[in-house]
């Protein structure tokens, strides 16, 4: 798939991401964002102070943002996110980003 095929797709069906990195200014893309689901995986599992949320989030983004476990961060519907892992997808050029996301605190 090429870059102009995924460009255009991210603009008719992605949302609206913003990425935060240090000493960068927050940048909005289009991108996918979507549950992981497992069947033997439990959205939320109890701790001996409560239940804690372990859900992942599958990213999905344009090839000129990179992200760095870690560092990035991303809010999408006022929610944040952590990058866990994340590497560029392409053969020859990177077409897109993936990443696993963890959510975190709520973002104002």
């Amino acid at each position: 798939m090429t870059r102009q095929i995924w460009a255009a797709l991210l603009r008719r069906f992605g949302q609206t991401v913003e990425i935060r990195s240090p000493n960068a200014e927050p940048l909005a893309v289009r991108a996918f964002l979507q549950p992981i689901l497992e069947a033997n995986r439990f959205q939320k599992v109890p701790t001996p102070l409560g239940s804690r949320r372990d859900d992942r989030f599958l990213y999905l983004g344009p090839p000129q943002v990179p992200l760095e476990p870690g560092v990035s961060q991303l809010v999408c519907r006022g929610q944040l996110y952590f990058v866990q892992s994340a590497q560029p997808v392409g053969l020859r050029t990177t077409h897109h980003w993936q990443a696993v996301l963890r959510p975190g605190e709520e973002s104002s």
